[in-house]
């Protein structure tokens, strides 16, 4: 051990343990001297299809990026096409309702979530399981792509100044649920930060510790006060908060919406949420989804979009969203860990539950991932398993084993993880 004792240093620390301590077991390994094995997941989860055209080509085996990925260039090493996957569950116009399952459920889930899944495995020691987060309102029906288990729908959280009280204030020991909203509110609007609750605790334990990590708890430190500028933006001088998600591209048209107002830094504000929970300890999964495409009413995101395979749109609207994914990479690949970055022990996966062609694409659904999870997956490679017969299931076995969970089926017509895809 390179500094500090650990069962030392947490006697020291004070009230402020219960939100230092999820970024204090980060740091464990770098205290040890020893490599971080800590993995962490984000799925990143749409309802609409996507035109072969604009994912991923097949370059003799290796990826080929089109205009539509093009944010994800820098990253191109780092990631994996997988397509022809069959979903055969609930076969209708627009894919299955809970492609996550990977199993019959229509009006409600079949069986428990792949996010869901892995989250039981390895995330019962971080304060929050897991969160799924709506880049944009649905209604109840729709708004959550993850599930517990049959008929046991995971919420999804639409408002991330929600998200950030539940995740973060949460875990302020002495305030027993978190933060009251109210205050919660008004300290984003005054432009004040969680982390002034426990300003002296944090000198404390920066006190406790040696160079390097001081440093470390720094960057997490920071993190959140950006995450918490972004959410300030959000809330007026009265403390209301912002009730729009709309974008340039994606354009709602939902009863509980009543504004069309440009509100993109809302759905960046959950993602830096989703993001800062990952990296500060507090979780390690995450659902981003934007599960309401049919509801639309025109322009880029709209659901004639879709058959008329208007190719700018198409490409305008996938470019908005892979320029998220890319965010999300160079976020986590910004923080240091025992062994490297963050994103090296990381796993981004992105799908969309229409497949690859529109009213047609459960047979040939598609997994696009960024990250080798700390050396698991053969990076830069495509995979095309169309006419092979194997289901989404396989592909979800594969996540979970490249996550350090061991099974070999999940879901409905598994035959075990795809081959070829490990290093």
């Amino acid at each position: 051990m390179r500094s500090i004792k650990r069962r030392s240093f947490l006697l020291k620390m004070g009230a402020g343990v219960g939100l230092l301590l999820p970024m204090w077991r980060t740091m464990i390994p770098d205290v040890m001297g020893q490599e971080s094995t800590r993995k962490r997941i984000v799925f990143y989860s749409g309802a609409v299809s996507s035109h072969p055209n604009h994912i991923p080509q097949n370059n003799g085996g290796a990826i080929r990026l089109t205009p539509s990925f093009a944010p994800l260039a820098p990253y191109a090493n780092e990631m994996m096409h997988i397509r022809g996957l069959r979903a055969p569950f609930n076969e209708d116009l627009h894919g299955p309702d809970w492609l996550f399952t990977a199993m019959q459920g229509k009006s409600s889930p079949g069986g428990i979530t792949l996010d869901r899944y892995i989250a039981r495995e390895i995330g019962r020691s971080y304060p929050v399981l897991s969160l799924q987060l709506a880049l944009i309102p649905c209604a109840a029906s729709v708004a959550s792509v993850s599930a517990d288990g049959k008929g046991q729908i995971f919420p999804a959280e639409t408002n991330p100044i929600n998200a950030y009280k539940n995740t973060f204030g949460s875990v302020m020991v002495g305030g027993g649920t978190g933060v009251p909203d109210p205050l919660l509110q008004k300290q984003l609007s005054e432009r004040r930060s969680i982390l002034d609750f426990i300003t002296d605790d944090v000198k404390r334990t920066q006190a406790q510790l040696a160079s390097p990590e001081r440093a470390k708890l720094d960057q997490y430190l920071s993190s959140i006060r950006d995450m918490e500028r972004e959410l300030s933006n959000l809330v007026d001088s009265q403390g209301n908060k912002p009730s729009a998600v709309c974008s340039d591209v994606e354009q709602p048209n939902n009863p509980g919406i009543t504004s069309s107002t440009n509100r993109s830094d809302f759905i960046d504000a959950q993602v830096s949420v989703a993001v800062n929970a990952l990296i500060c300890g507090m979780t390690s999964v995450v659902v981003l989804q934007k599960n309401c495409s049919a509801t639309y009413p025109g322009g880029v995101g709209n659901h004639t979009m879709w058959h008329d395979r208007v190719d700018s749109k198409m490409q305008t609207y996938f470019q908005f969203h892979t320029q998220k994914i890319a965010n999300i990479r160079e976020r986590l690949g910004s923080i240091s860990e025992a062994g490297g970055t963050i994103a090296d022990k990381s796993l981004i996966v992105y799908s969309e539950r229409c497949g690859t062609t529109h009213h047609n694409g459960q047979n040939d659904m598609f997994l696009t991932t960024l990250g080798s999870a700390g050396g698991y997956f053969r990076t830069g490679t495509y995979h095309d398993f169309r006419n092979s017969g194997r289901h989404v299931s396989d592909g979800f076995v594969s996540i979970a084993n490249a996550m350090g969970v061991k099974t070999n089926s999940f879901g409905e017509g598994s035959k075990g993880s795809l081959p070829g895809l490990t290093a």
